[in-house]
């Protein structure tokens, strides 16, 4: 990483500017994409490694449908749930995956309704948060808990969440499913790093890179680890129920 990029990271690292920091970093940097693929990639390979024809998994976060393609794919059998607040992007979905329940609503640790922001040459970037960002779209969107929303009976294997800084809530509003089913979480980070290891460590989960999880090394040891592992070129991170 750039001195610069360094500088900065150490510098925003806990504030309520470091996840929009992130996202325009991710925006401008050469090779961005490449990284974002690469994620992507790591994301399909556990996935690879947990699911059965018959899992079933949740996307949240499900933009263009990348990732629960693939999910569909390596679990036909299973049920799948799909949360993408953007209206259109959510129709697409229900056309391309009959089978899955698309959900158009965002998800938190509360219930009720807010304001989401959609950002139109970069739908990708759209979130809870406003950005600074001249073209942002407001609009009203229906808030949820994962927990009111998935039955306490239906039990789920694969969690991918990537809700542009907005985790930690999620995971808060999944508590009774985390600790029902166990299933193993992909995440992209937030700019509350600290309060997303508080949140998995409360319901018996440990974090790791994606690479150490595939090669079966071992999680973060401790909190203050995580945090100083999240920056700019490193947001995302997988969940599993500690050993």
């Amino acid at each position: 990483m750039p001195k610069f990029a360094g500088a900065a990271r150490r510098l925003l690292k806990g504030s309520a500017l470091e996840a929009p920091a992130r996202s325009a970093w991710r925006r401008l940097h050469p090779g961005i994409e490449e990284l974002g693929a690469r994620y992507d990639d790591l994301t399909v390979e556990v996935a690879r490694r947990v699911l059965t024809q018959s899992s079933n998994c949740i996307d949240v976060g499900c933009h263009k449908g990348a990732i629960l393609r693939e999910l569909v794919a390596l679990a036909p059998n299973g049920r799948h749930h799909a949360f993408e607040p953007l209206p259109d992007l959510a129709d697409g979905l229900r056309r391309e995956f009959p089978s899955v329940e698309v959900h158009q609503i965002a998800l938190s640790d509360r219930a009720g309704s807010t304001t989401f922001f959609r950002i139109p040459e970069a739908p990708a970037l759209s979130s809870l948060h406003p950005r600074d960002h001249p073209t942002a779209e407001p609009f009203e969107v229906t808030v949820a808990r994962l927990d009111e929303v998935i039955p306490a009976d239906f039990p789920v294997q694969f969690l991918k969440i990537d809700v542009e800084g907005f985790d930690q809530s999620v995971i808060r509003g999944a508590r009774g499913l985390l600790l029902r089913s166990h299933p193993v979480v992909v995440f992209e980070i937030g700019h509350t790093p600290a309060e997303t290891w508080q949140a998995l460590a409360e319901v018996g989960m440990a974090i790791y890179r994606l690479e150490d999880w595939l090669a079966h090394r071992k999680p973060f040891p401790s909190c203050a680890a995580f945090v100083d592992a999240v920056g700019p070129a490193e947001f995302f991170f997988l969940a599993a129920p500690a050993q």
